[in-house]
């Protein structure tokens, strides 16, 4: 489904709004989950004000399938949890660092993780 050559893929334009724009600071805030087949980070990229303040748990899923047909790596994850201090484990509890995490991206037996800060 991610990356099939066999596939016709037809663009669409959407109204887009970040999160930033979207959702007050709010100390409330402890928790989000993304999952957009691959756009997860993009999404992020739109909530960093929000991480930066809130500092939620964050569930996502990333695997080197589905971001292929994005212009970023797992590399870029990595970084951008880094840069607003946050770490990054598989669902299952395991610490990853950055070489880690994306191996793990790459040979995919985990696709979620957690970045807690």
């Amino acid at each position: 489904m991610y990356h099939d050559e066999n596939l016709t893929r037809v663009k669409i334009d959407v109204q887009v709004k970040r999160l930033d724009d979207t959702i007050p600071n709010s100390p409330t805030l402890r928790y989000i989950k993304v999952d957009a087949e691959g756009g997860d980070l993009i999404i992020l990229m739109g909530a960093e004000r929000l991480l930066r303040f809130n500092r939620p748990f964050i569930t996502f899923e990333c695997g080197d399938n589905s971001i292929i047909n994005y212009d970023y790596t797992s590399a870029d994850y990595f970084d951008f949890f880094a840069r607003i201090g946050y770490r990054i484990s598989t669902i299952l509890g395991e610490e990853l660092n950055r070489a880690a995490f994306i191996e793990s991206c790459r040979v995919q037996k985990v696709w979620d993780y957690i970045a807690a800060p």
